[in-house]
């Protein structure tokens, strides 16, 4: 299962990243720090902020978990201070990633063919 995880960022803009259990994730982590892991939004749009400090890990979450924790920050921060990459990159909605995709749209309103 994958693991998700919530940088401050400076302005209290928030970024929620997610990492697969493949992946080191301490060591991607450090590289937000370190500026070498680009951060984008959910259009495709670079977060130039700087990280301020790590709010939150959380290991092994489900997709409806990853979903409840973008919502919560949403509630809190409003949808202009969370940033994320947890949607899906076919058809850009939240709560699915692109293996599980069912949708016949592309992000960019073009029709996918099978």
């Amino acid at each position: 299962m994958p693991h998700i995880y919530v940088l401050e960022l400076t302005h209290k803009n928030y970024f929620i990243g997610r990492c697969e259990d493949s992946e080191d994730l301490n060591e991607k982590v450090d590289n937000h720090f370190l500026g070498k892991e680009e951060m984008l939004d959910r259009f495709n749009n670079p977060v130039t902020l700087p990280v301020v400090r790590i709010d939150k890990i959380i290991r092994d979450i489900p997709p409806k978990g990853e979903t409840d924790c973008l919502l919560a920050y949403i509630q809190i921060y409003g949808m202009l201070k969370v940033h994320t990459n947890l949607y899906c990159y076919r058809c850009g909605h939240v709560g699915h990633y692109k293996r599980n995709c069912l949708s016949r749209w592309h992000k960019n309103d073009f029709e996918l063919e099978d």
